[in-house]
C-alpha cells in the first residue's frame, strides 16, 4: 500500500513573497493503512479493541484487507501514530474529553490532510464537522431516511427511502447531530433519524469534500471527512446489511481521491491579503485530482511588474 506523505513541490524566494506548494501523492489501492481510535485496546490481544463493537468493527475491515491499527484514545503518543495512515477511524467508545484525543480533534486532526470517518458525537464540535456541542445518541433506532437530494451519492450505497439498520424485533443505538443543527452549507447530508419518537430530525450521516468548508463556512478541509451513525454501545451483530453497506460506502468513499478537483490555493500568512513591509506571504497548493502543477503557468508580479522569482 502506497501512503500519501506530503511533498513541499516548489519555493518561491522574493523578498516579500514566499510560496510553498504542498501537494499529496494520490495512490490509493483497494486496502488501506487505518489508524482505528477506541477507547482501549483488550489487555490481552492489543491489536483488538476492547469493546465488542469496536472488535466486530476491527475484524471486518480486518476481511477487507485492511490494516487496522488500534489506538487508544488518551495514548500520550496519539498523534504520532498518525503518519503514514490513509484513514482515521474514531469509535464513539472514546471519551470525546479525553486527551489527547480532545486536543487533537481541535487542532491536528481538524486541520489535517488525512480522511476522517468519526462516530463520537461528544468530538462533532471539536472537528467541526457541527458548530453546537449537543447530539443526539438514544437507543431504540431501528431506521435511517436517505435524503432525496443525495440517494445518488455513494455515501448512500444505493439505498432510497426510509430504510431498516436493524433487523426486525432489535434496536440500535444512533450517534447524530444536535437539532437545530449548524452544519454548514458544503455539508454533503446523506441520512436522518427516522425512528418515531427517536432523536427524530437529528441528520446522522454528512460528510465533506475535500476542498470544501466545514461547518463554521470558512475552514476548508484538506481530506474527506464523514460523520457516520454507528455507535460502540450497540452489541455486535445487531445492524443489518443495510447498516453494514452504509459502513462500507463511508470507509471506501473516505479513502477515494476526489474526482474532477481543482488544485487548492490556500492563503496561510498574513490572514489577509495584505502584508506588511518584508514580511512573508506563504500559500500553498494543494493537489486536488491531480499532483503536478505546472510551474510555467505560475505568474507573480510586485506592482504591476512582471516577477521573475527563483524556483
Amino acid at each position: 500500500m502506497k501512503t500519501t506523505p506530503l511533498r513541499t513541490i516548489e519555493r518561491l524566494s522574493l523578498a516579500s513573497l514566499l510560496f510553498v506548494f504542498g501537494c499529496l501523492g494520490l495512490s490509493k489501492a483497494d486496502a488501506a493503512n487505518i489508524l482505528f481510535v477506541v477507547n482501549s485496546p483488550d489487555t490481552t490481544d492489543p491489536t483488538a479493541p476492547s469493546n465488542a463493537n469496536d472488535l466486530e468493527v476491527a475484524t471486518r475491515l480486518r476481511s477487507q484487507g485492511h490494516t487496522v491499527t488500534v489506538a487508544d484514545d488518551q495514548d500520550p503518543a496519539l498523534g504520532d501514530l498518525f503518519a503514514g495512515k490513509d484513514l482515521i477511524l474514531i469509535s464513539s467508545s472514546v471519551g470525546s474529553g479525553n486527551q489527547p484525543l480532545n486536543s487533537l480533534s481541535i487542532s491536528t486532526l481538524r486541520a489535517g490532510r488525512i480522511p476522517i470517518v468519526n462516530y463520537e458525537p461528544g468530538l462533532y464540535d471539536e472537528l467541526l464537522f457541527q458548530r453546537e456541542n449537543t447530539f443526539g445518541n438514544a437507543g431504540g433506532h431501528t431506521s435511517l431516511a436517505i435524503s432525496a437530494a443525495n440517494q445518488s451519492h455513494p455515501l448512500a450505497a444505493g439505498k432510497s427511502g426510509t430504510i431498516d439498520i436493524v433487523d426486525p424485533g432489535n434496536s440500535a443505538v444512533v450517534s447524530s447531530s444536535a437539532l437545530p443543527y449548524t452544519v454548514g452549507t458544503n455539508a454533503i447530508i446523506i441520512a436522518t433519524n427516522a425512528t418515531a419518537g427517536v432523536d427524530e430530525g437529528h441528520i446522522c450521516i454528512w460528510a465533506y469534500e475535500k476542498g470544501s468548508h466545514l461547518a463554521d463556512d470558512n475552514t476548508v478541509v484538506l481530506g474527506r471527512r464523514v460523520a457516520f451513525f454507528y455507535n460502540a454501545t450497540t452489541p455486535p451483530a445487531t445492524y443489518n446489511t443495510n447498516a453494514t453497506a452504509l459502513f462500507d460506502a463511508a470507509i471506501a468513499w473516505a479513502l477515494q481521491p476526489p474526482q474532477n478537483l481543482p488544485i487548492l490555493v490556500l492563503f496561510r500568512s498574513p490572514p489577509a491579503q495584505n502584508a506588511a513591509p518584508d514580511a512573508p506571504i506563504t500559500v500553498e497548493l494543494e493537489d486536488g485530482s491531480s499532483k503536478q502543477v505546472n510551474t510555467n503557468s505560475i505568474s507573480l508580479s510586485l506592482n504591476g511588474t512582471a516577477a521573475a522569482p527563483t524556483m
